[in-house]
């Protein structure tokens, strides 16, 4: 989703040398173009190990996964929101004590009232034009077709990354 592709972005924007995108299907190969540098790689698919992982999805098998393709000494951000109790296995958990893994976990960002803050280090992204988060748009609806939007992301009818509702008299 949009998280996953706003990070391998703002990893490139930091030099990252290797920035991969792992998705569990093609539904979203088409969408990980927007973003330069970044090859998509098929779940199923990885041949590599990483030193940095940032896990996204949130749910057991992918945060498995992320311990999984981890190289020794490797950092992993957890920012997927759960969706449901995650477990691991012995094999796993020895993964992460004789790999000596770094496991992190964020929530949100960090907002303060000084100028130095996430939001503002994004919205200065923006303005400068290092990072258009228009091109992770991949529908726009109006206010009648909300139920449309809602049922696209409920049921999974359609591959999507950020669906948007415009409001209003000024809705198209």
């Amino acid at each position: 989703g949009l998280i996953g592709f706003a990070i391998a972005e703002f990893a490139k924007l930091r030099q990252a040398k290797v920035v991969n995108i792992i998705g569990r299907s093609n539904s979203k190969k088409a969408m990980s173009n927007q973003v330069d540098g970044v090859e998509f790689v098929l779940l199923d698919q990885i041949k590599d190990s990483y030193d940095i992982i940032f896990e996204a999805v949130g749910t057991n098998d992918s945060i498995n996964k992320a311990i999984e393709i981890s190289e020794p000494g490797a950092s992993i951000v957890f920012v997927g929101n759960p969706a449901g109790d995650i477990h691991f296995s012995q094999d796993t958990y020895w993964k992460i004590l004789r790999s000596q893994l770094k496991l992190y976990g964020t929530w949100n960002s960090k907002f303060n009232e000084t100028y130095e803050n996430d939001w503002y280090e994004v919205k200065n992204m923006i303005l400068e034009k290092k990072f258009n988060p228009e091109v992770f748009i991949t529908h726009i609806f109006n206010q009648d077709s909300f139920l449309t939007a809602l049922d696209i992301m409920k049921n999974k009818k359609e591959p999507y990354c950020k669906i948007m509702i415009e409001w209003g008299d000024e809705a198209k």
